[in-house]
């Protein structure tokens, strides 16, 4: 049984045999969405964050996957549209002090407005980008990138390749160097989950990534996972910071590869930190992605 004001229903940890199921039912949820679906709406997303944020699915007629926000409030990540569950099975389902999150727009909206308490959070929202400016970087806002990017090329040519499990390695010895660079602990900010990514690459899974290699130096790499058609989300960005440029290197890669079949690059939140916000925003994001956590009113 679950604790803490998380509903008490019994959970199991999200693993092989449940994988299918909740990809397919989250899947389902985010197609309509298109490029507006929120970033944590993927299995393995759910998976490489379950120990941080202590995932359970919880299985049933209306299935859910429980856990913690980044803020460490007890939220429950509907695996079916919650337009359509009645009113008293969000009660019953929501239990103490358990939020349905993340709940888009488009979904509250077609809620009925008195029979639910519902807040974004600033810090939840994703950063949505148009992919286009990102090829070239000539839009306004953008020269900085721009550049950065003809500095990094001018000091040395990067080689972009597919990252696969040969370039762990070298992925991992950009990793260290980037907590290195961040001051952060081996296993600060995101890189144990990153680490654990990096471990589970395989063809054909649903995150892929690049690594961009200056001589035979590593000096970058992305991972990214498709949540729509169009629209990638790019889960880990990592570089060393002595090659000024490569953060924009990373994303114009992206840009041009996918060409047209590219229309949207989501970063994710910003977890309200500082740093992260500063960064994102220097981008130019296209919008905020609202992220609403939901709460059926007592009857």
């Amino acid at each position: 049984m679950t604790t803490g004001g998380r509903p008490a229903r019994t959970g199991v940890p999200l693993g092989p045999e449940n994988a299918v199921d909740i990809e397919a039912r989250l899947a389902a949820i985010r197609r309509p969405l298109a490029e507006l679906a929120p970033s944590d709406g993927t299995y393995s997303n759910l998976r490489l964050f379950a120990q941080a944020h202590r995932y359970e699915y919880l299985p049933g007629p209306w299935p859910c996957v429980s856990g913690l926000a980044y803020d460490g409030a007890p939220v429950l990540i509907p695996l079916f549209d919650l337009a359509t569950a009645p009113l008293a099975v969000l009660g019953e389902l929501q239990g103490r002090d358990a939020e349905f999150y993340p709940v888009a727009e488009s979904v509250l909206r077609s809620m009925d407005p008195p029979t639910i308490v519902s807040r974004a959070l600033r810090d939840d929202a994703d950063y949505l980008y148009r992919s286009a400016p990102f090829i070239d970087y000539v839009d306004a806002g953008l020269g900085p990138k721009r550049h950065a990017l003809s500095r990094l090329l001018a000091a040395t040519p990067v080689e972009v390749r597919p990252l696969d499990r040969a370039d762990r390695g070298a992925a991992v010895a950009v990793l260290e160097g980037w907590c290195t660079d961040k001051q952060h602990g081996p296993d600060g900010a995101d890189a144990a989950a990153c680490r654990a990514a990096l471990e589970d690459l395989r063809p054909g899974g649903a995150l892929f990534g690049f690594l961009h290699v200056a001589g035979a130096i590593p000096i970058g790499f992305v991972l990214v996972e498709w949540l729509n058609p169009g629209v990638l989300a790019v889960r880990f960005a990592k570089g060393r910071s002595a090659y000024d440029g490569i953060f924009p290197h990373l994303f114009q890669d992206l840009a041009r590869r996918f060409g047209s079949d590219l229309q949207w690059l989501n970063f994710e939140q910003d977890l309200g930190l500082a740093n992260f916000r500063r960064t994102k925003q220097s981008y130019r994001p296209a919008l905020l992605v609202a992220k609403h956590r939901v709460r059926v009113r007592a009857s």
